[in-house]
């Protein structure tokens, strides 16, 4: 057996190179999964163990300044505790306090020193120093005036002290004497620089190196490991840490800045700003340390996956040898593939058993184009037309030279009227030398070249051959060609035959004075045109010969093609005529023409629609005249609707044909609900008092032939039992034609209600007061001249009282009219609910008010007066903060016939003033000794104001 040693060598080489490329595939794929797994895994560890870090260090944050304010918090208490103990006590000068003072050490415990300070900012006790107090005053100290201007405990600004020069942190109390004074301020020190909360916060540490530090929310710091930067401001570091600026802006909370974690918050009893820091690369160590042991652990995972990852798929790939050498054996034996075989139940087993398959196939195609290039040979005998192929001949340069029929059917003997063995193996220009001098050969030997078939017709007129029309079809083979001819002289007979009869009809056609036109609907000359007449021609400037065998698409723009084709189309669907009603066309003078068009299907013996015939019919004058009309109706129905008169038309029946939007709105219908209903329906009017329908103007006008309109109190109401109402003015007209005919009436009308109700409220302005809403004085005056009128013709007694309020001066001094504004509000609704409905209460001016009581003697008129000034005299008047008692004075007077009103009125004021004269919030009924009373304290007053004047 003969080995190939080339081809071994390429399978093996394949089958290597396959191997090597799937186990770095496989590596690759691993490592770029695990690589990927491992960085999104990192990322969202590193990301939650920052969240964690920075929750930590703010928690810490914020329990370590919780503790801070607890302290400062407890400082104070205590002081203030001290500061009441002190009150207490009748240490009275600086020597009993300094005794007092030094009494007190256990507050040495929260203070390092303990100080009293008298109003004027003079020390008067020091508890650790008593000499040094002399001549210390810290009266113009912040903490000191912030003391003494709140009246309460303060904590000072880190400063430096007055006494010791070293920094401190101030903590106040003040102490009131009886009265609520503050006499003295007790002052607590705390020492920046001594071992204290403040100082040991400095000292503390967060892990190995990050610290705490406090600084004011303008930057001075009060607490720092660097104790040489306490009281000095932290702004010389603002550019070198942007967190601190971001702290001093207010914000709370963790944020990595300049290579650090930076934690913020505000100590609530001082509003200092409680800071620590720590290194990133300190808090973030576990991180870091995670990230380095995950990376060690991937590259052992790549380095212990490869020899697996070769082991695998060199097992895998074993059956793929076994499959080579499968398909050399069935190449060199194809029977091979007929046997029986077991395949494996994997993919190389299906690889296998699919190319057995496929050999099989082959095997078997083979066959078949074996039987059918018989069952051809048997076709193209029994075809009807005839068949010739013929095999090329070369000369020694490669050139055809002839054709040599190798094979002929039947059909073909009997074409040529010749016998088969007279055809076969003869040359074709031998046998038939007319091929050449027609160019039959020429175009034979071009689609052998060419590879292109050719069809044509062509006329013959050969000895021997009985057909004068051939259709003729050459198709090329691998060195030859194949012709299908066909004896078409019949058809061509009947063409001619037709073609004389369309001359005819086109004749008549083009001689009609409307379009006509026609579309073949049958492939392959689906749409294309087919007939086009003289008047066509005419209309369009497009001949025939420029029409026929195109389509809409190729003669027509865009638009006018697409509504061409969509009317073939609707034809097509509906299989019957189809219509339409205008459209517009350029004519060929430039002139827009409008055309009314009809089209129809034309059916064949089948049934199916084989042509479309369509008549076009000018309408340009017609359309014309229906423009002018419709722009006439357009410009009345556009008049109707911008008029703002609401209109309605009706026949002579009194029915709606029309309604402007102007009387759809105020109606309530629509044009195209209320078209053919009764007016009555529409148009429903009442009496404005009453309610009482109101007659139509519109059945007056179509009874008289008059216009007519309907009294100024008309309501119109809309439809349904909560219909808009409207006050409206009307008038109705006839509608005649050109020969005074009445064709029906037209109805205008507007609505007034505006108007009406701006009439009410002039009427309503005019007899109330605006402030108060009640009746002013002048419907008052009107209403007391009824009630005299009533008690001299049916001997009644009314009273009237007269109110004028106490202290509403005061009020009105005090807060301002907006205030008097509203006492006179609210003591209207108070006012109100204690009199009947039937009494009549009035401003009359200012702070002053008018009762008439109607059928109310003095006795009775007295309890109601009484009950209303009682009813003032509880209520209280708040404004702001502030509260006023009012009063009220009221005269009172009966009256009955005989009396006018200005008597009355003026009997009523007398009364009024008297009992304002005799202590003001009282009730005072008229007597005929408070007019001199009176009259002497008028005089009086006109002198006190005249000399005031002077």
């Amino acid at each position: 057996m003969k080995i190939d040693l080339h081809s071994l060598r390429d399978r093996l080489g394949g089958v290597l190179s396959l191997r090597i490329r799937i186990v770095a595939a496989v590596l690759l794929t691993m490592l770029a999964a695990t690589v990927s797994v491992m960085l999104v895994s990192l990322s969202l560890g590193r990301q939650e163990m920052k969240e964690l870090i920075t929750a930590e260090q703010g928690a810490l944050l914020t329990r370590t300044a919780d503790q801070i304010d607890q302290k400062f918090e407890r400082r104070l208490a205590s002081l203030s505790l001290l500061a009441k103990k002190v009150a207490q006590t009748n240490a009275a000068g600086p020597q009993a306090l300094q005794h007092y003072l030094e009494d007190q050490s256990e507050l040495l415990v929260w203070f390092d020193n303990l100080l009293v300070a008298g109003v004027d900012g003079t020390v008067l006790a020091n508890m650790k120093s008593p000499a040094s107090r002399a001549g210390v005053n810290v009266a113009g100290r912040e903490f000191f005036q912030d003391t003494l201007s709140l009246r309460t405990g303060v904590i000072s600004r880190p400063v430096s002290s007055v006494i010791t020069n070293r920094p401190v942190v101030l903590i106040t109390a003040p102490v009131f004497d009886s009265s609520g004074k503050v006499v003295m301020v007790l002052i607590g020190s705390i020492e920046l620089g001594k071992d204290n909360f403040v100082a040991s916060l400095g000292k503390a540490h967060i892990g190995k190196s990050g610290y705490f530090f406090i600084m004011t929310s303008d930057g001075l710091f009060v607490s720092h490991p660097d104790t040489t930067r306490i009281l000095q401001s932290a702004r010389p570091f603002l550019a070198a840490s942007p967190a601190l600026v971001r702290a001093m802006e207010g914000f709370e909370g963790t944020v990595e800045s300049s290579g650090s974690l930076f934690s913020f918050k505000r100590l609530y009893s001082t509003s200092w700003i409680l800071a620590s820091v720590q290194p990133a690369h300190e808090a973030f160590a576990t991180i870091d340390h995670a990230e380095r042991r995950t990376l060690l652990f991937v590259l052992l995972l790549a380095l212990c996956a490869g020899p697996l990852a070769w082991w695998a798929i060199d097992r895998q790939l074993r059956p793929l040898d076994q499959l080579a050498s499968r398909i050399d054996a069935v190449r060199q034996r194809p029977s091979l593939v007929m046997l029986p075989a077991v395949y494996a139940a994997t993919e190389f087993g299906r690889l296998a058993q699919s190319f057995d398959e496929l050999m099989r196939e082959r095997l078997l195609a083979d066959s078949r184009y074996q039987r059918s290039a018989e069952e051809l040979r048997a076709a193209t005998d029994s075809k009807l037309d005839a068949f010739f192929v013929l095999q090329a001949e070369h000369d020694v340069a490669g050139e055809v030279t002839d054709f040599r029929f190798s094979y002929i059917n039947d059909n073909g003997l009997q074409l040529l009227g010749l016998k088969r063995e007279q055809v076969i193996g003869q040359g074709l220009c031998e046998l038939l030398p007319v091929n050449r001098t027609d160019g039959f050969f020429d175009r034979y030997v071009q689609v052998l070249q060419s590879g292109i078939a050719l069809q044509e017709e062509f006329a013959i007129d050969t000895p021997g051959i009985q057909a004068t029309w051939l259709a003729h079809q050459v198709t090329p083979l691998a060195d030859g060609v194949a012709i299908t001819s066909r004896d078409i002289s019949q058809r061509k007979r009947d063409e001619l035959e037709l073609s004389t009869n369309r001359a005819f009809l086109q004749s008549l056609i083009d001689h009609l004075p409307v379009i006509v036109y026609s579309k073949s609907m049958q492939a392959p000359t689906y749409g294309q045109f087919v007939l086009w007449n003289k008047a066509a021609e005419r209309l369009t400037g497009l001949s025939a010969a420029t029409v026929i065998g195109n389509t809409n698409r190729d003669l027509f723009a865009p638009g006018f093609a697409a509504v061409y084709d969509a009317h073939d189309h609707e034809i097509m669907v509906r299989l019957s005529s189809v219509g339409i009603p205008s459209h517009p066309v350029r004519a060929q003078d430039g002139t827009a023409r409008i055309l009314r068009t009809h089209s129809l299907p034309v059916f064949d013996a089948a049934g199916k629609v084989d042509f479309i015939l369509g008549i076009s019919e000018d309408i340009t004058a017609l359309h014309a005249e229906q423009l002018a009309l419709q722009a006439s109706e357009e410009r009345l129905r556009v008049t109707l609707n911008s008029i703002g008169d609401a209109v309605i038309t009706t026949d002579m029946q009194a029915r709606v044909t029309y309604l402007n939007p102007v009387a759809e709105r105020m109606t309530g219908w629509l044009l195209g609900d209320a078209t053919g209903r009764p007016l009555t329906e529409v148009f429903r009017i009442y009496h404005r008092d009453d309610d009482v329908p109101l007659s139509d103007p519109v059945a007056q006008v179509i009874a008289t032939g008059v216009a007519s309109s309907t009294p100024g109190s008309a309501m119109l109401a809309g439809p349904g039992p909560g219909g808009t109402r409207a006050a409206i003015e009307d008038m109705a007209s006839p509608i005649r034609d050109a020969g005074e005919v009445m064709l029906g009436v037209v109805l205008v009308f507007h609505d007034v209600s505006e108007a009406h109700k701006m009439a009410e409220q002039m009427t309503h302005l005019a007899a109330h007061d605006a402030l108060t809403g009640l009746l002013n004085r002048r419907e008052f005056e009107h209403r007391l001249e009824q009630a005299v009128a009533s008690a001299s013709r049916d001997s009644q007694e009314h009273t009237v009282m007269y109110l004028d309020l106490d202290q509403f001066k005061i009020v009105n001094d005090t807060c301002g009219h907006v205030a008097g504004d509203e006492l006179l509000r609210q003591l209207t609704t108070l006012l109100h609910a204690k009199l009947r409905q039937s009494d009549t209460l009035a401003r009359l001016g200012g702070d002053e008010f008018g009762v008439l009581l109607e059928q109310c003697g003095t006795a009775p008129a007295l309890r109601v007066a009484e009950q209303l000034r009682q009813t003032v005299s509880d209520f209280h008047f708040v404004w702001l903060d502030k509260s006023f008692p009012i009063g009220v004075s009221i005269g009172l007077v009966t009256f009955g016939a005989g009396m006018t009103t200005p008597d009355i009125l003026r009997m009523a004021d007398s009364a009024c003033y008297v009992a304002k004269d005799k202590g003001r919030n009282r009730v005072h009924v008229y007597s005929e000794e408070n007019a001199e009373l009176v009259h002497r304290q008028g005089q009086m007053s006109w002198v006190a104001r005249l000399q005031q004047a002077l």
